[in-house]
């Protein structure tokens, strides 16, 4: 404790024991004076008033990850959600057409998709009473292989995979009523160049 902090504490504890002092022999209204005039000092010294415990922060969620990807979805539940709004900040830009489809690919793919996002064709919708979301994930290389998690994505990535780069995570998902398995559903749903965008039902778009 520094010289200058000693001092403080030492002459607001004075402050406290002279309040004190002073309510002994006070009468009862100016008891009242005094006493808030000794509380006063307490919180002015440090030391003396009582800290707050910081609140825990909430666990950071990881860029790209499942917990994202859940969170992101999840605002399109909430009431008055703006589903157009929501889907269109998925909408893919330039660059991130080069970061998911090989060679020229990419060119073909925006220049599938881009008709149908300037149309407004690509919006996320669901029903009030579908509160409950169901999120699968695979990567580019499992969707090539047509494995277990490959699975959980329409049949039409079969013929989309081998244009897919390596590296990448896609997610399908679907909104569903409590308790049931059918419901709106969704795939095409990826992280790259720091932001989440959507390439949905992509072998109608890729020709």
């Amino acid at each position: 404790m520094s010289e200058r902090n000693a001092r403080t504490i030492n002459n607001g504890k004075k402050c406290v024991a002279r309040g004190a002092a002073q309510v002994m022999g006070a009468k009862r209204p100016m008891k009242r004076i005094v006493l808030i005039g000794a509380a006063l000092c307490a919180l002015a010294v440090p030391g003396l008033a009582k800290k707050k415990p910081a609140k825990p922060k909430a666990p950071a969620v990881k860029v790209g990850s499942e917990d994202e990807a859940r969170s992101l979805l999840e605002e399109l539940q909430k009431p008055g959600a703006d589903a157009k709004a929501l889907t269109a900040r998925l909408r893919p830009t330039h660059e991130d057409y080069l970061a998911v489809f090989e060679g020229d690919s990419a060119a073909k793919a925006e220049g599938g998709y881009t008709p149908a996002w300037d149309k407004g064709d690509l919006v996320i919708t669901l029903k009030p009473d579908q509160s409950d979301l169901k999120l699968f994930h695979a990567t580019s290389d499992e969707l090539k292989a047509g494995g277990a998690a490959a699975q959980k994505f329409p049949g039409g990535y079969k013929q989309i995979a081998p244009m897919l780069k390596k590296g990448l995570v896609f997610y399908s998902f679907k909104f569903v009523r409590p308790g049931e398995e059918l419901g709106l559903a969704y795939d095409g749903l990826v992280s790259v160049n720091g932001h989440w965008t959507i390439f949905p039902k992509p072998w109608r778009y890729v020709h």
